[in-house]
């Protein structure tokens, strides 16, 4: 199932299961932190990349590696 035909599915549900749904979601942990990681994505979808060599130099400038 897409996304977007979870979504269809939910926007059916009453208030009351709506909210039981959101409850169970948010107990699994991964999922939550899986759908953050999709919305991180979304969000910055757009931004310029940073070349591979250029986020190692930084992390060597600030003594992180």
């Amino acid at each position: 199932m897409s996304g977007k035909e979870l979504a269809k599915q939910v926007a059916t549900l009453s208030d009351k299961e709506r909210e039981a749904f959101i409850t169970e979601l948010i107990t699994h942990k991964d999922i939550v932190e899986d759908l953050g990681d999709v919305l991180l994505v979304r969000e910055r979808r757009n931004e310029p990349s940073i070349p591979f060599s250029e986020v190692i130099e930084g992390l060597k400038r600030d003594k992180l590696v």
